[in-house]
């Protein structure tokens, strides 16, 4: 059984890097490297942490926008399995791991997004 759920993790993985989740990938850098980048720029400019204190809201916009895609496309997505199940009587099938594993990192982000827009000049406290 761990050989037969690793394999299919990986085949889940493997299933996210294609481009039917192009959109979802481009959300998630556009959230991250954000961060990043103003982590570095506020070390370096001595800024007291103020562009990474924005930055937190640039994540928190983007985890929202991931999340709201996913969320529009299960929804669309049970709305047709349930027409089909109506008319075939089939069981709803459930969210795929890789829409799971991106409504999961879109929450993640939402909160760490609030994090740092709230409390991210605090990681500079030595240069206030």
């Amino acid at each position: 059984m761990g050989a037969d759920h690793s394999q299919a993790i990986l085949s889940d993985l493997r299933k996210s890097f294609s481009k039917d989740y192009l959109t979802e990938w481009t959300l998630t850098a556009l959230a991250v490297l954000p961060a990043l980048g103003s982590l570095l720029l506020s070390w370096l400019l001595s800024d007291g942490g103020t562009w990474f204190q924005r930055a937190g809201s640039l994540m928190v916009l983007f985890a929202v926008w991931l999340e709201f895609l996913e969320t529009r496309k299960v929804a669309k997505t049970r709305h047709q399995d349930i027409e089909a199940s109506l008319l075939v009587n089939l069981p709803l099938t459930s969210d795929t791991p890789v829409e799971l594993m991106f409504q999961r990192i879109a929450i993640f982000m939402a909160i760490l997004g609030t994090i740092i827009w709230g409390y991210g000049d605090l990681l500079f406290f030595w240069q206030a």
